[in-house]
């Protein structure tokens, strides 16, 4: 699900929130929990989008209002290309 809450936040509400705070917010995580700066590739590993995958054509659907989801592989497509402008 938060493959498809981060694809929709990015790609249909992208001018309702402040993409410069929300990038300060995660880095100011990153830092108190010690961790790296993310990557467009911790999120969307080969690991992690097996996974996902599985639960999204089988589970998501129902989530979904109108069972209108789109393609997996159009989403990540999107999504490496709107979280790569993100980070």
């Amino acid at each position: 699900r938060d493959y498809y809450d981060v694809w929709r936040l990015f790609s249909e509400k992208s001018d309702a929130f402040d993409h410069q705070l929300a990038r300060h917010v995660l880095s100011e995580k990153c830092r108190h929990k010690g961790l790296p700066e993310p990557s467009v590739e911790d999120f969307l590993s080969p690991t992690l989008l097996e996974e996902a995958a599985a639960y999204w054509s089988q589970d998501l659907i129902g989530q979904v209002p109108g069972g209108d989801l789109p393609a997996w592989e159009t989403v990540t497509a999107e999504l490496s290309r709107l979280l790569t402008e993100f980070l």
